[in-house]
């Protein structure tokens, strides 16, 4: 890390981290936008792990704390003070690719991923991401970015296309953030209207998942769903009866279905109730 800030920030150090930002030192630290996390340290300003360009974007203090997904408290904070840089605030300017990061995180298949991983032998090494969002601290920080975008200037385009180092995929995919957010399965189907609100175009433009021409009703459709079934029991104790349907897929599925509906109805101008 090259701050104090990026120090926290990897640390999970949150409460150190709010104390800092109260201080001029930490509004410096996020202000600066000079890769905090340490993303590109090495690499001559070239691309980071993963193919992550280095620019405005990924150099700010707010992409840092998506990149680790620092709470939502945390990430409010930063976010504050980002706006308020004394020249163009690059959380106004470029709201558009903000929001398409924050839309790339599954915080549901990322728990998954991190189940396997905490209690490991680096668990305690503040090494690489050991915390996602709840599904409540997305939709706060989407609403946050969302709510701000009047003051956003002519570089936002809800239009344009996501590039790859946000949906890394080995068949082409390039989708409008109103295709990410119909593909997330986290996404509620409310983020959704919001965003469609900011560039209604977008609900009849084509785009690409996994190397295939779609709408994004289609790509709303194709969004993956948690396992039907479960043997577990409210308790989370192994029940002793038929599989029955979890309430993560019930709950994921009747989304899904809400979000395909309503793209459908504004792709065609139909009632899609019945779609």
């Amino acid at each position: 890390c090259t701050s104090l800030l990026g120090q926290y920030l990897l640390e999970g150090e949150w409460n150190f981290l709010l104390d800092h930002l109260s201080t001029p030192h930490g509004r410096r630290d996020v202000h600066e936008g000079s890769d905090p996390l340490g993303l590109f340290r090495g690499r001559g300003g070239s691309n980071g792990i993963g193919g992550v360009p280095s620019n405005d974007v990924t150099n700010s203090a707010f992409y840092a704390a998506i990149h680790v997904r620092a709470p939502f408290s945390v990430a409010k904070a930063i976010y504050e003070w980002e706006r308020q840089k004394p020249n163009d605030a690059v959380v106004l300017t470029r709201s558009a690719e903000f929001l398409m990061c924050v839309l790339a995180v599954i915080p549901s298949e990322e728990e998954e991923r991190l189940k396997h991983r905490r209690g490991g032998k680096n668990a305690n090494q503040g090494m690489g991401r050991m915390q996602t969002w709840s599904l409540e601290e997305m939709d706060g920080i989407l609403e946050m970015i969302l709510r701000d975008d009047d003051a956003a200037s002519a570089e936002v385009s809800y239009l344009a296309r996501s590039p790859k180092w946000i949906i890394p995929s080995s068949a082409p995919t390039a989708l409008p953030t109103l295709g990410i957010a119909a593909y997330n399965p986290d996404v509620s189907a409310g983020i959704l209207r919001r965003i469609y609100e900011k560039e209604p175009r977008a609900a009849k433009e084509e785009c690409t998942l996994f190397g295939r021409t779609t709408l994004p009703w289609i790509v709303a459709a194709a969004s993956p769903l948690p396992p039907k079934h479960t043997n577990t029991n409210e308790n989370g104790n192994n029940a002793d009866m038929a599989p029955i349907i979890s309430t993560r897929y019930q709950e994921q599925s009747d989304n899904r279905w809400e979000k395909v509906r309503f793209l459908l109805t504004q792709w065609d101008g139909s009632d899609a109730t019945h779609a």
